[in-house]
């Protein structure tokens, strides 16, 4: 055999599945005896590989990819290779992808973690960032983050044009059920010029929407938050125009804890680069810290570590944020590398962006599934934890405790923009 293709692959021919291993000079001579099929998820099949001689067999992942992702791994995986699984195969058919990938073990899940190994994590999202330090985005590469260069819309489109009818629907008012108008945030830019971020701020908006129709959300988002977010929906600039203004890098764009594993030996690698970017590193910091928050420390005093975490999170994300900017300053040259301006403007900027982008979409499409809207939710809002538990509605109220300093932060960093 010569080549190998997916559907080759796929079909489990045992020459193309050799052929494939050969790669390698320690198994030139590998023979496969046979190849089974364990599928995990609609995107991701585990492959049993049997070599003659061998007596258990190898695992690799067989995973649809997006055409960020296969540049990853075909442009940017030599210089990660401590970072990223080794990728046997990578085909890209138009928009869709396949590619081989080694099975990383999840030998020390994320809430196991220690303070070290966070801190190890944050350094190795440092180490990855400074290697692609000054990258900009071309047409050939990965697409930006956000729009290098920002422009709030100041002309009449033409009528019946895409940003128009953007318009039209994004300046739709709530009404409270008295009937008076409620302030609605709209789209007033171009979505051409803030890159990958785009629909996420057209989900924002409706979120923003839904929360002033709800009356907001009690002990959660206050006024002060709702108006926070539409000032920022209609001077987008405000938080991008600090962002635009640091090196882009190479962004993994949702590095979430579960996109990580931690081996035995101290191994990092990190997975799930479907929606990589190019842009500022912080961006990637606030979600791994907001991810780690949210989804790793717990309200329950039994839980020790995790408890620790939620408890002193203020100490434990500045420590974070240290151990970040410090990595950062070793592994680029001074003339490089600003820390004042990535602290003290970038971050806060990043940290809004990332409320805006990650949360009111998601906040949009748990309140939209609420039967009756307002009514439901006044009903859920003054509900014990006990009566919750039976309801389909208690993953999102359960997340009270952690939203509440989470939007906290926000309204920090937001007010840090006007500085």
């Amino acid at each position: 055999m010569t080549s190998v293709d997916t559907q080759q692959l796929q079909r489990l021919n045992l020459e193309a599945w050799a052929y494939l291993l050969r790669q390698d000079a320690e198994m030139a001579a590998v023979q496969v005896t046979a190849v089974a099929a364990e599928p995990l998820n609609q995107q991701t099949t585990r492959y049993w590989i049997t070599l003659a001689g061998h007596p258990e067999p190898i695992t690799l992942l067989g995973q649809e990819s997006t055409p960020a992702e296969y540049h990853v791994y075909n442009d940017y995986a030599p210089h990660l290779d401590q970072l990223l699984p080794r990728c046997w195969y990578s085909e890209l058919l138009g928009n869709v992808g396949w590619m081989v990938l080694d099975d990383t073990a999840e030998d020390h899940p994320a809430n196991t973690w220690t303070m070290r190994d966070v801190e190890k994590l944050v350094e190795q999202l440092a180490i990855m960032h400074s290697t692609f330090w000054g990258q900009e985005p071309t047409s050939e590469q990965l697409p930006a983050y956000i729009g290098r260069t920002g422009r709030t819309a100041d002309t009449t489109p033409a009528p019946g044009s895409l940003a128009d009818k953007v318009r039209a629907i994004y300046r739709r008012q709530t009404r409270s059920r008295s009937g008076r108008a409620l302030p609605a945030s709209y789209l007033s830019f171009d979505l051409r010029q803030v890159g990958t971020q785009a629909p996420a701020l057209k989900r924002a908006t409706v979120g923003l929407q839904i929360l002033r129709g709800m009356g907001g959300w009690p002990g959660v988002l206050t006024t002060k938050h709702l108006d926070a977010f539409d000032a920022l929906l209609e001077q987008p600039d405000l938080m991008l125009k600090p962002l635009r203004e640091v090196p882009f890098t190479l962004l993994h764009g949702r590095p979430a804890v579960e996109n990580w594993r931690i081996s035995l030996f101290d191994e990092y690698n990190l997975l799930g680069w479907q929606h990589a970017t190019l842009g500022p590193s912080v961006c990637d910091l606030v979600y791994v810290l907001e991810d780690f928050f949210v989804n790793c420390t717990s309200v329950n005093e039994r839980d020790k570590r995790p408890y620790y975490f939620y408890q002193e999170w203020p100490i434990v994300e500045e420590t974070l944020i240290d151990t970040y900017f410090l990595k950062l300053a070793q592994q680029l040259p001074a003339e490089e590398y600003n820390a004042r301006a990535l602290r003290r403007h970038a971050l806060p900027a990043a940290r809004c962006l990332y409320t805006l982008t990650t949360w009111l979409p998601l906040i949009s499409d748990w309140f939209a599934e609420l039967p009756n809207g307002r009514h439901t939710w006044e009903i859920l809002e003054n509900m014990g934890e006990e009566e919750l538990a039976h309801t389909a509605h208690s993953p999102l109220i359960a997340l009270r405790p952690h939203l509440r300093p989470l939007f906290a932060r926000f309204l920090e960093a937001y007010t840090l923009l006007w500085m």
